[in-house]
Parts: C-alpha cells; structure tokens; sequence
C-alpha cells in the first residue's frame, strides 16, 4: 500500500497541472524511487510467504464483544458527562469546537479503541456473518456522529476496507479491479463537484454577492492551474483530486529545498518523542522541556498537509528522512514478530498498520493517538483471549 499510495502520487505530481508546485529535485525523486522499490520489494517477500495472510476470527469460544463495547461505551459516557454530547448542542445552535470534548486522557483512549472495536467488530462480522456484529458497529459510529469526527470515521472505514480487501485478496478479478479504478475516478469527479459548490457558496457569504452559477473557476484561480491543464480534455472537477493528492508532495519538495538544519542533541531527542511517539505524549514533553515541535514549511497556507517525511527534514535533513523510511520499511516485520501469528489478532494488526501506511502520504499518522495507538489494541486483546480460555499460564 505504501508502494502504491506513493508511486499514484508522484504519477498524478508528473501530470504538471499546476503552476504553483515546484518541479521535483533530483535528490527527492531519488529519494522516492528508492523508497517505492524497497516497498515494493517488501511486499513482494511477505506475499510470496504470506506473512500477512487474512485469517477469519476465532468465534467458537467465549464472546467477548459486548463486554468490550460496555467499555467503550461508559469511556464515552465519562466525556459526553465532562463536556456535553456535541450533536445536542448544535441541535440548540450553540457552537463547538471538537477539541474542547472529552475528559482529558480518558478521551485518546476513548477515540482509539472506539475506532477498533469497529475493526474488531467486522472481523468477526466477515467470519460468521451475524448481523448482530453489524449493530455494534453502527452503535461505534453513532458515537463518532454524536461528536462530528468526520475524520475519524473515514479513518475507521478504511481500515475496515483494507481489512475487506486483505480477506478478498486471493479471489480479486480483472473486473473488480477495472470497477474498483472506475469507482475512484467517479469518487474524484463527485469530490471536485461538492468543492466547487461549497466554495462558491463561501464566496458568496464572504463578498454579500448571490452565489455564481456552477463553476470551476474559483479552484482553478487558487491552485494556479496551468495551461496544459487548461487545454486537456481532463472535467475541471478532477483539479480538485488532483491538488489534495499532489500537494502534499509539492510541500516535501518545498521542505527539501529548504537549507538543512543543523543537527545537535536537544533536536535528536526531540525528534525521537515528536516523530515516534504518540502525540498526547510528545504534547506533554513540548510543554515540561519548553520544546516547540518543528512544523513543515507550506508552500501555500491552504495546503497543509506535507507527508509523513516533511517534519523529520525539518528536524534532521536528509538524514530524518533516511532514518524514517528504514523505520518504515521494517515496522511491519518488527510488529508483527512482536504479535506472533494469532489470527484473532493478527488481521486487525495488518488492518491497523496498513491505514497508517496510506495516509503517510498525507502527515505522519503513526502519532496520531486516534489511529497510532491503535497498534496496542491487538496486543491487549491477545492477552484477554488468553485469560479467557485460561491459557495464560
């Protein structure tokens, strides 16, 4: 998935449709083609030894399920408690701010193991298809709507389609690939109608003036769309797809081109916490040492996503970048020593691991507490599974 995510985007970045994103240096497309091979190499060797092989739940023992949606479900009880059910108070018109909810720590683990369970959930939904799987799950992104995570739920439905997809893998046909490229052109086309909307209508509200007749003109005056953009045959719509799956990649390149900073101590210990550990920890350790994380530099304000590489530049030139693609590529094998081959267990890892692995493309997700901590839920459940068989021991 790493592999993929990241040779489309440099494909799409080639395409040059606009003419704010700089061209890309020579020591970057190096950088990248080394990183795709490796990846791809990666695959190749855990393919052919099925070292991430789906394997169903193990359904026939005690169900634990209900007990852990009890848990989730009073962790979220303790936070709508503490600060309110935000859907409520938007059905009254008040205003909110979703990062004001939830009693501080009790929530990171709350937002994390909520979006599990539905992991959790759909694996035993796609062994013995009891509906009843399905219920808990609706029950966990209700939870989600009630505090408008937008994010989060797009975050959980793509582990869960990564899960789908792993355990479909053996049985993909030409057509349901052919279907599945369809389906993500007509999804780009539909995302650039709704931005063109909403931008038109923010214009409007804005300058007091009635809202213009549908039209791209907006998007392309803000992205620079350049002439070869211009003059194809490609709808207006896809310039939308086109600038959030390049941008990210135009402010690594942006970064790059940025004089390397000077390595010491105090900046390796910090990129250690801020690049490798979960954010709810490196936020603590910024605050007790006075450290202030360093952030991308943007090419554009609006732009404001720079791949999971950009920070560790910052941080320590080329030599970050190095050290966080070797980190990359080894994780997976590390982790899933560390897991052993419980396929209870196991599947939800690679789910977990997978979803990281594609929005690196985007920022560095392996901190975020919502998806990142995640990785320690398997762990945990393995050792329950065993405490409930009374295997432990």
């Amino acid at each position: 998935m790493f592999a993929l995510i990241w040779a489309v985007a440099v494909v799409f970045y080639f395409f040059g449709w606009s003419d704010l994103f700089p061209n890309l240096s020579a020591g970057l497309t190096l950088f990248l083609c080394v990183a795709i091979i490796f990846s791809v190499a990666a695959a190749v060797v855990t393919n052919r030894h099925s070292i991430f092989a789906y394997r169903p739940a193990e359904t026939s023992g005690l169900d634990i399920g209900i007990y852990l949606l009890a848990i989730d479900l009073f962790s979220w009880l303790l936070s709508f408690a503490y600060s309110g059910v935000p859907i409520l108070k938007v059905l009254r018109g008040s205003d909110i701010d979703y990062r004001d909810f939830g009693m501080p720590t009790v929530i990171v683990f709350t937002m994390s193991f909520n979006s599990f369970l539905c992991l959790y959930f759909f694996h035993r939904y796609l062994t013995n298809k009891k509906r009843i799987n399905l219920v808990y799950i609706a029950v966990c992104i209700g939870c989600f709507i009630a505090i408008f995570s937008r994010g989060l739920i797009a975050m959980t439905a793509m582990s869960m389609f990564f899960l789908w997809l792993s355990s479909k893998k053996n049985t993909l046909r030409p057509g349901f690939i052919a279907g599945s490229a369809a389906t993500f052109l007509l999804v780009l086309y539909l995302f650039g109608v709704v931005g063109n909307i909403r931008m038109n209508t923010l214009i409007a509200s804005q300058t007091g003036r009635a809202a213009e007749s549908y039209s791209s003109k907006a998007i392309l005056l803000v992205g620079s769309a350049s002439q070869k953009f211009k003059d194809s045959f490609v709808p207006d719509e896809y310039f939308w797809g086109y600038l959030y799956i390049s941008s990210p990649l135009s402010n690594l390149e942006h970064n790059v081109e940025q004089e390397a900073p000077a390595v010491n101590l105090p900046d390796v210990i910090s990129y250690g916490v801020n690049e490798f550990t979960w954010d709810f920890l490196s936020k603590r350790y910024n605050t007790i040492t006075g450290q202030e994380q360093k952030k991308p530099v943007l090419l554009v304000q609006e732009l404001t996503v720079s791949t999971i590489f950009a920070e560790s530049y910052r941080y320590a030139g080329w030599a970050g970048m190095i050290f966080m693609l070797v980190f990359l590529l080894l994780l997976p094998f590390v982790y899933l020593g560390l897991l052993g081959y419980d396929k209870d267990v196991v599947p939800l890892g690679v789910a977990v691991l997978t979803n990281i692995y594609f929005f690196s493309f985007f920022d560095n997700m392996l901190v975020y507490s919502g998806l990142g901590l995640q990785l320690l839920y398997p762990f945990l459940l393995k050792f329950v599974h065993r405490l409930s068989t009374e295997q432990f021991f």
